[in-house]
């Protein structure tokens, strides 16, 4: 216990009392250094990983690319009816495959009565043209498609 005196008052009146170096607590202090570590190591990694990336070619003999829209063309708001604001990457991602001649499909699990606003939303955005359709169907013509939920099966 700290000695009665090393004890301060603050200006509001209140005692402080400095921690015993003693009685810190090594696993607190252990997993706060950790955190700050693995902040520091997320934001290394993901500033690699962009200046890494390049988007994977589609398979031989497929020509469209399949963009899921909530989450990874724009802002995950559903079940709202209203479009989030575009993500960056996935926006990048349909220009790309769209310069490559390539047929883009966005592919959503909103209802139809959503897609003429999600249309709205293309041209807002500045990808009139590049969007071939909307759709609710997975069509095995997809030769690739990006979507935020996705989970590559290990047999694939």
């Amino acid at each position: 216990m700290p000695s009665t005196s090393s004890k301060t008052s603050s200006p509001s009146g209140l005692t402080i009392v400095p921690i015993d170096p003693v009685l810190r607590d090594p696993l607190v202090e252990t997993l706060t250094e950790h955190s700050e570590w693995l902040v520091a190591e997320n934001k290394r990694l993901r500033a690699a990983m962009d200046e890494e990336w390049a988007w994977p070619d589609p398979p031989r003999g497929f020509y469209v690319v399949a963009f899921d829209f909530d989450g990874t063309l724009a802002r995950n708001v559903w079940p709202s009816p209203t479009c989030g604001e575009p993500i960056e990457k996935g926006v990048e991602g349909v220009l790309h495959y769209f310069g490559l001649g390539l047929q883009v499909v966005i592919f959503t699990a909103r209802p139809e009565a959503h897609w003429k606003m999600i249309w709205r939303w293309v041209e807002d955005n500045g990808l009139n043209g590049a969007i071939y359709d909307i759709t609710n169907v997975k069509r095995s013509d997809f030769g690739l498609m990006f979507d935020d939920r996705a989970e590559r099966a290990w047999w694939a």
